[in-house]
């Protein structure tokens, strides 16, 4: 129950529940009062009637579950844990649509009110299995009058003392979109979505210390690193990329949002007090949407916690005069914050020339916040610039590389042969340095193919 119902005497909102509540625990006191041989179970009924508390769907499963916690704390009883197994293997073919006739449903929750009995009479449980097994007790059937239907019958009415779910619980946004939503939870306790697959995966933080107002699905659920990284890809799938690229109808102005202070840098004044406050614009977004999608690290549409501005440099390769047989040293580039630490994430694109090429064309930045890359040079020779561009800065960085000139390849030059005259001779008109001027261009041909 998350609704707010009313207000508390101290003026703050009360959930539907907690008002209910409240108005039993009013009733009984007058109508013990009035009658003090009504016994609270009468009491208890008619309160529910005067306030008029809605019916609540019995949640077998749930109780199924929550004895199970009981059981684990005191011990594991084989015999209730037996019933238990059961019960919860049969409620959950119900929950997965597996029961059209919910006959499994009304076994398991049969087989569940049996463990309840069984374990509710041992002697020597602790006040907080006692307590558990009284909180199960109001998620199974009414005893008294659970309903007609047994496939969906109604739970016990309200208590004046029974726990209630919204004790603890924060109204939460659904999953669509959740990858642009960090950090987390109600105090921004996990700050990606790998933390909270986690947090759910080890059965919460304070987990026995909290037990009494857990929530019953809660609980180590033992999954491997490939089955969390497979949740964690399923929630990035449930993003709309027309949010992820801010287009229509999620296209918005230019905005000017706080990102903290600098140390020693005072932005302003506020009652004659200097004030550390940084600002960042938002760029503004027509509706064909940003090429920078959302969650770009080092820009203002990164997502938390990652920076939201930074700079990006060319550590190598940027100047390169090469021989003709040389092979140009690999780009690399980097990316930092403000403060000088390195950013990952950041995507980064290479462009070469004509004839020339570059891989990879495109990466994202490591750990290091660098990418390396490495060039194929053009055949042609001379001067070849390629660039690297990252949404982190506006400018793109040259990477240079100088190389001897290559003359295009020619035909041979034909020569005919002079008849010779009691010896060696060229053909008139004909010189060696000639011939082997023709021959230049086939001696390049094959250096440059060995050069592939």
């Amino acid at each position: 129950d998350i609704g707010v119902g009313g207000k508390a005497p101290s003026g703050q909102p009360l959930a539907n529940s907690s008002l209910y509540q409240n108005c039993v625990k009013a009733q009984i006191a007058a109508l013990t009062a009035a009658n003090p041989a009504l016994t609270l179970d009468s009491a208890i009924f008619q309160s529910n009637g005067i306030c008029q508390v809605p019916s609540i769907a019995a949640r077998p499963l749930e109780a199924s579950k929550l004895l199970g916690q009981a059981s684990a704390l005191a011990g594991n009883p084989p015999d209730v844990d037996a019933l238990l197994t059961t019960a919860t293997a049969l409620l959950t073919q119900f929950e997965l649509l597996t029961d059209p006739l919910a006959l499994n449903f009304i076994r398991g929750t049969s087989l569940a009110v049996q463990a309840r009995d069984l374990f509710a009479a041992k002697p020597g449980l602790s006040a907080q299995v006692t307590a558990m097994i009284g909180s199960a007790t109001m998620l199974l059937p009414d005893p008294v009058n659970p309903g007609s239907d047994a496939a969906d019958p109604m739970a016990p009415p309200l208590r004046p003392d029974e726990r209630l779910n919204a004790d603890g619980c924060f109204k939460a946004p659904g999953l669509r979109n959740v990858e642009f939503t960090a950090p987390y939870f109600h105090n921004g306790g996990e700050g990606t979505l790998d933390q909270v697959v986690a947090f759910y995966n080890r059965g919460g933080d304070f987990h026995d210390l909290n037990i009494v107002n857990l929530d019953t699905d809660i609980a180590p659920i033992g999954l491997s690193d490939q089955d969390k990284a497979d949740v964690v890809a399923f929630l990035k799938a449930l993003t709309d990329d027309r949010v992820r690229y801010q287009k229509a109808p999620f296209d918005h102005p230019s905005i000017d949002v706080p990102n903290g202070g600098t140390p020693g840098s005072l932005s302003l004044g506020l009652f004659g007090i200097g004030v550390l406050d940084d600002r960042i614009e938002v760029p503004a977004v027509g509706a064909a949407g940003s090429s920078i999608p959302l969650g770009t690290p080092g820009t203002p549409h990164a997502n938390f916690p990652d920076p939201v501005s930074g700079s990006f440099m060319a550590l190598s390769g940027t100047d390169q005069a090469l021989g003709a047989d040389a092979s140009p040293a690999p780009f690399v580039v980097k990316a930092s914050d403000p403060q000088g630490k390195p950013i990952a994430g950041v995507p980064v694109s290479f462009s070469a020339p004509q004839g020339a090429a570059v891989s990879p064309a495109s990466a994202v930045t490591g750990a290091d916040g660098t990418v390396t890359a490495t060039a194929t040079l053009a055949l042609a020779g001379g001067v070849q610039s390629f660039t690297a561009s990252s949404p982190v800065s506006r400018s793109a960085l040259a990477f240079v590389v100088v190389t001897p000139l290559q003359p295009a390849p020619s035909a041979p030059i034909a020569t005919a042969a002079a008849p010779k005259a009691g010896g060696c001779g060229t053909a008139p008109g004909s010189t060696l340095p000639g011939i082997l001027l023709a021959a230049v261009p086939l001696v390049l041909a094959r250096r440059r193919l060995r050069r592939e």
